[in-house]
């Protein structure tokens, strides 16, 4: 109608970035071209061919293509082989399992440090001497430590100053992330979607007064750990030498912990499906994730500065 092709023309001139959702090309859409940076298309309401043609014929070489509902690693490919820019879905959420692959030296030694971090006994020599194998690890570490997100007065020097002002197992949870981000070339996006299951985790552990939180935490983060490594998780956890309780809440879904990794992959559920899911899930609950992305986002800001 006039009415939206001048309200896009305002939002245009005070230099907004229009995305058209669910984009169909017909006579009536047509007009909306002009003014769009992103067009973005459902997959599932096209063939790969239709798809393979419409970022063949984009209007104009500016414009950003997004494909959405992506969920298999091979129509990624497809589909940024094609030509598309931006992509959304839970193919990078699902490990690539080859078998009988082997695991370079570099991520076999991770593994094994890993394997350490994980070990319920391990003390905070030990923690140091395991960052004293990648100089560049523990600087990132201290990065982190030392992010507005923390809010320290003072600037932390030192694994064991930082252990002390934050605590022994949240610098163990960060080491641990960072691990994981180094395993393999897998996107930030999964970096960020393990923070923000661990984030919310730990914060409805924390608003249920349980113990421990940060066991909540490191739930979370390790619920993509599969992905991370491109092996089914039993493998996965085997290789971290996992404790037995770890094991029957990633693999099972054991307990509160579990329960609430459950409850956080709703929110990750595209479209209707989502909606349809938070339908039993609190306020609170809602509030927290919605809190959960922006704090993944800071945290994955200081992990990359």
């Amino acid at each position: 109608t006039p009415a939206v092709i001048q309200g896009l023309e305002a939002l245009k001139q005070q230099g907004h970035l229009i995305a058209l959702d669910d984009f169909v090309l017909s006579a009536e859409c047509a007009p909306l071209l002009p003014f769009a940076d992103i067009i973005k298309y459902d997959i599932t309401q096209y063939s790969m061919a239709e798809l393979q043609t419409l970022a063949e014929n984009r209007h104009s070489p500016q414009v950003k293509l997004l494909a959405e509902r992506v969920e298999t690693l091979e129509e990624f490919e497809t589909l940024r082989d094609a030509g598309f820019d931006y992509f959304q879905g839970y193919y990078f959420a699902k490990p690539n399992i080859v078998q009988g692959r082997k695991i370079p030296a570099d991520k076999s030694t991770l593994l094994q440090l890993m394997a350490r971090l994980n070990d319920p006994k391990i003390t905070m020599a030990e923690l140091s001497e395991i960052l004293s194998h990648d100089v560049s690890l523990g600087v990132r570490a201290l990065k982190f430590v030392n992010s507005p997100l923390n809010g320290l007065s003072n600037t932390v020097t030192s694994i064991q100053q930082a252990a002390v002002m934050l605590g022994f197992d949240t610098i163990r949870n960060w080491v641990t992330l960072m691990m994981m981000a180094n395993l393999d070339e897998k996107p930030m996006e999964l970096v960020k979607m393990a923070l923000i299951r661990a984030r919310f985790c730990q914060l409805i552990a924390k608003q249920e007064n349980i113990p421990d939180d940060n066991v909540f935490f490191t739930v979370g983060l390790l619920s993509l750990l599969d992905a991370m490594m491109d092996m089914d998780m039993p493998a996965a956890l085997e290789m971290i030498s996992a404790s037995d309780d770890l094991r029957q809440i990633l693999l099972d879904r054991e307990g509160r912990a579990g329960q609430l990794l459950d409850i956080v992959r709703t929110f990750e559920l595209p479209g209707e499906a989502a909606n349809d899911a938070q339908l039993s899930v609190s306020d609170a609950m809602s509030a927290a994730y919605i809190e959960s992305i922006g704090w993944a986002e800071s945290s994955a800001l200081s992990m990359t500065a």
